[in-house]
Order: structure tokens, then C-alpha cells, then sequence
């Protein structure tokens, strides 16, 4: 079969939003066809044609979010942790009211420096995962990733960018290892074991009886056994 040879003017230009990919649309007023290439450059590939303009767009608009060899970018695993937690509030100036709050987070994630490294993109850990149903193609995972924070190429002023390690107080971006993930899931595991505890506790007489005796120095406070894989 003689394949449909469509020549026409430009008629739009567009850029994918994310990897700033431009491409054109073209009509063949012959046979009124909008048509399009992923690069129009070329001739010789088969174009997307449609008499419908508004899917010639959205086809190339696909075409457009993949990245090539050229602009493919490098994602790293890495994990955040957040620390909020709250040592002695009281109440007025008699020591009459304390607490101890404890709020540990952490998750994991992949994160990528733009080629012109003026942003970091971030990705969700099963996008790159390769045991995961959700694995997103290398060439289409730029498109869908969102942006994370500053590069050190940006041109906003006075504002810091993101580098990686990052330690900023009560918050830290690293690298993420195995060992490290199995470590916090061993922190959660201590505070999950705390909280039962003093719920046992406080929670009863025979709670309260055993804290008077920690008190009274007659028992050691024992809040969580060692944490167990």
C-alpha cells in the first residue's frame, strides 16, 4: 500500500510544559489532514494525521515528554527524614506541667538534576522501582516527575538551592541505602514499643503503682525491649 504523502504549513508551534520539547502542527490542505512528526525535522518518518487537530496535538504532545539519549537524566534513591518532636513544653514558670512528644517521618523517593541544573524533579519510589507494577519507562519518567526544589544553576535571588546530602536541622535528604531504611523501620519499631508501654502504664493502677516505684528508685523503667527484625 503507497503510504499518504501530506505536505502543509505550519500552523502551531508547541513545548511540552516539563522537558520543554518543541514541535510543530501542519495542515495538508489537500486533504484537509493536520498532521505531525516527533521531530519534524525528518522527512521520512511516518506522521501522525488526523482531521482532528486537537489529536494530532495531544499525540505529539506525548511524543514531546519523552526524553531522548541526549537528555535522559540520572535518578537518585534517596530518603527524607523529618524530626518534629518537642522536648519539655511546661506550664508557666513553676515546672508544674512537661512533656516529651515524639513525631518521626521518613520516606523514599528518587530525585533527579535537570540538565541545565536549575531544578531538582522528583519521581515516587515505584516510578523507578523495578519490581513495581508501576514502573514508569525511562524515557517518559522526566514528563511525569514534579519539581522538588532549586538547582544550583536557578536564577531566583537570595534563594539557597537543594544539594544533596542535606541536613537542615530538625529535617535531612540522603542517600538512600537498604541498611539505612531498615534502621528507621527499627527507630518506629522503639517508639511503637514506648507508646504501648506507657499506655499499659498510665493507663491502670497497677501502671501507676510501678512508675511510684521507678520514682522511688525500687525498679528500673524498662519502656521498650530491644527492637527485633
Amino acid at each position: 500500500m503507497r503510504r499518504r504523502l501530506y505536505k502543509g504549513a505550519i500552523i502551531e508551534k508547541v513545548e511540552h510544559r516539563t522537558t520543554k520539547r518543541t514541535g510543530v502542527i501542519r495542515l495538508d490542505k489537500d486533504s484537509m489532514m493536520f498532521f505531525a512528526r516527533e521531530n519534524d525535522g525528518d522527512p521520512l518518518t511516518e506522521p501522525y494525521a488526523d482531521k482532528d487537530g486537537g489529536k494530532v496535538r495531544a499525540w505529539l504532545m506525548v511524543q514531546l515528554g519523552h526524553t531522548t539519549e541526549a537528555d535522559r537524566l540520572e535518578w537518585l534513591p534517596v530518603i527524607r527524614i523529618t524530626n518534629d518532636s518537642r522536648h519539655g513544653y511546661r506550664y508557666a514558670r513553676e515546672n508544674q506541667k512537661h512533656g516529651e512528644e515524639l513525631d518521626v517521618e521518613f520516606e523514599r523517593f528518587y530525585i533527579a538534576l535537570t540538565r541545565d541544573k536549575r531544578e531538582w524533579r522528583k519521581l515516587e519510589w515505584e516510578a523507578c522501582d523495578p519490581e513495581s507494577s508501576g514502573l514508569v519507562p525511562d524515557n517518559e519518567r522526566y514528563a511525569q516527575s514534579h519539581r522538588y526544589d532549586l538547582g544550583p544553576a536557578h536564577d531566583y535571588s537570595g534563594s539557597k538551592p537543594f544539594r544533596l546530602p542535606s541536613f537542615d536541622g530538625s529535617k535531612c535528604v540522603v542517600g538512600y541505602t537498604p541498611e539505612l531504611w531498615r534502621g528507621l523501620h527499627l527507630i518506629l519499631k522503639q517508639i511503637e514499643g514506648a507508646r504501648k508501654a506507657l499506655t499499659a502504664m498510665i493507663g491502670t493502677k497497677a501502671g501507676i503503682e510501678t512508675v511510684a516505684e521507678v520514682g522511688a528508685g525500687k525498679t528500673p523503667l524498662l519502656l521498650a525491649a530491644p527492637a527485633k527484625e
